[in-house]
């Protein structure tokens, strides 16, 4: 009888082989941990994109208001809060709101108002709200630098703005 000789690991292959079926049992475990998440997400989804969808509009809202305050300029918002008593606006802020902004955004969002105005009375509303320091050029400059949003026609030597879309952006 021959005797067959049993061949013995060495601690190469041995390592090797406890390696591939750890990581065999490892590869089960995630795949059966991912059935349990998904089945716990599935009736989680529509509040989640529920909640994404409202994350949104709060971030849109929240530029809008930085906008209107930054139009309306620190004097006109204070006289609004102390006149008017809105408690929903203090109760928004915990901190004092931001009075600058782009110049822009304030023209755009008096246009959203008045429709369409000539440049003059675009700088006039612009003191009547507090910024006093805006020259006619500094309202050129904002209006060409954004021709995407603003529509400017002449009438002989008057320039009336308005804007090119009625939406919000």
């Amino acid at each position: 009888m021959a005797k067959t000789k049993r061949r013995r690991l060495t601690l190469g292959e041995h390592l090797e082989s406890k390696v591939k079926e750890g990581l065999r049992q490892r590869l089960k475990h995630e795949c059966a941990q991912l059935r349990t998440v998904q089945a716990e997400m599935a009736p989680l989804t529509g509040a989640y994109n529920r909640y994404r969808d409202l994350e949104e509009e709060f971030k849109a809202r929240s530029k809008s208001v930085e906008r209107l305050i930054a139009t309306l300029g620190m004097d006109e918002f204070a006289d609004m809060l102390t006149r008017d008593g809105f408690e929903v606006i203090q109760e928004t802020f915990s901190e004092t709101p931001d009075f600058d902004g782009p110049l822009w955004e304030s023209i755009r969002e008096i246009l959203l108002q008045a429709g369409e105005l000539r440049e003059m009375e675009i700088q006039e509303m612009l003191v009547s709200l507090g910024r006093r320091d805006v020259p006619a050029s500094a309202i050129q400059s904002a209006l060409r630098t954004h021709p995407e949003i603003f529509k400017i026609r002449s009438l002989g030597r008057k320039k009336f703005v308005s804007l090119k879309e009625r939406r919000q952006q």
